[in-house]
């Protein structure tokens, strides 16, 4: 009977201890396609990110880690330019310490960066038709995410890549859900859910991979 080698065996211990590194066992997830996985986000995503922001930013709310960007007061609007056509393809949620994170997955080609632009609201409504929507929260964080590609039935874009729709729960005390909608007319409405103790909120468009990071304390 033949046994793996000492050298394989050290390779084996070395790959599983890779793997568990950067990852959060509270976060959960929500990703495009049926069923609907489980996933991680590291306490400190920015670290891991290498590429450039998905756009300029035009508030404070915007930098390429935490240290750049500040929390403003959650009725203080903040956007960052989009272009292209990118797509979200799944929503996470964890808890740290002094703030709760959304994460907003983006998928797309070169040149495709998803912009955003935010607003704090009382209600959850659907953008354009104005129907009130089941988001829990007592109050809400109304993020448009821009530089989007549309899609025909709400689970594949014009590029033919797998969309996330629906709701994501919240992991914390803080964020209570996040709804996602469909593409239309170049954007996606995002709406979070957020305790009455929700008071500040910061945006991060993150490169390699693309995602929007939205904390909220």
């Amino acid at each position: 009977m033949r046994h793996p080698s000492t050298a394989a065996a050290v390779a084996l211990v070395s790959a599983l201890a890779l793997a568990g590194c950067g990852s959060s066992a509270d976060d959960t997830a929500a990703t495009a396609g049926p069923p609907l996985s489980t996933a991680t986000e590291a306490a400190s995503a920015t670290t891991s990110s290498s590429g450039s922001p998905t756009g300029s930013a035009t508030t404070a709310t915007t930098g390429t880690d935490e240290g750049e960007a500040q929390f403003v007061p959650l009725d203080q609007a903040g956007e960052a330019p989009g272009s292209g056509g990118a797509s979200i393809t799944g929503v996470r949620t964890g808890e740290h310490e002094g703030y709760e994170r959304v994460v907003i997955d983006v998928q797309g080609g070169a040149g495709d960066r998803a912009g955003w632009f935010a607003t704090a609201v009382d209600q959850p409504l659907q953008d354009a038709s104005g129907e009130v929507l089941d988001v829990d929260g007592d109050r809400y964080l109304n993020l448009n995410v821009t530089g989007v590609a549309n899609g025909s039935d709400g689970q594949t874009d014009s590029a033919g890549r797998q969309v996330f729709t629906g709701t994501v729960a919240g992991s914390g005390d803080l964020v209570d859900e996040v709804w996602v909608g469909g593409a239309w007319e170049g954007q996606v409405q995002v709406l979070l859910g957020l305790d009455d103790d929700a008071t500040e909120y910061r945006v991060l468009p993150l490169g390699d991979p693309q995602r929007i990071v939205v904390d909220v304390r």
